[in-house]
């Protein structure tokens, strides 16, 4: 007569932390600089930020100029002052990058399944005409649309 079939317990993997918290815990590192950078440094005064290449070729406002110092009176909780510097930054490219980097974070330290991206061209044409329908908006002369202007 044949033995009774015995199940073992398979054995654990060793405790350690998730594959992704190193570029997890990177990531966090380099944006917390970056916010503490731009807590401190306002953008419309002090020296070590990007300037708007677009801007300074062209003389024209780009759909993310303002966005530095829209990020920086976010931090200090000016709302209004923000979406007066870029109604755009603040309504669109920052909450979505903002979604964008926590899905990622989920990703990385298994939290979420990781799924392709599905960026469909549909969306990516409206992001882009959406910007180019603000920066043209944001460059004619005179009222209303000089309050779209940093």
């Amino acid at each position: 007569m044949p033995e009774p079939h015995q199940e073992t317990e398979a054995p654990r993997p060793p405790s350690r932390p998730p594959r992704g918290a190193f570029e997890v815990a990177l990531s966090a590192v380099l944006l917390g600089t970056a916010g503490l950078f731009l807590y401190f440094a306002d953008p419309a005064t002090a020296r070590g930020y990007l300037p708007c290449l677009f801007h300074r070729f062209t003389g024209l406002l780009c759909p993310g100029c303002g966005g530095q110092r829209a990020a920086h009176l976010l931090l200090h909780g000016e709302l209004a002052a923000a979406l007066r510097s870029n109604v755009f930054a603040v309504a669109v490219i920052l909450p979505l990058g903002a979604a964008v980097y926590a899905r990622w974070v989920t990703e990385r330290l298994g939290w979420a399944r990781p799924r392709p991206a599905r960026v469909t061209g549909a969306v990516l044409l409206g992001f882009v005409a959406a910007a180019a329908v603000f920066a043209v908006l944001r460059n004619l002369p005179g009222e209303p649309w000089s309050l779209l202007r940093p």
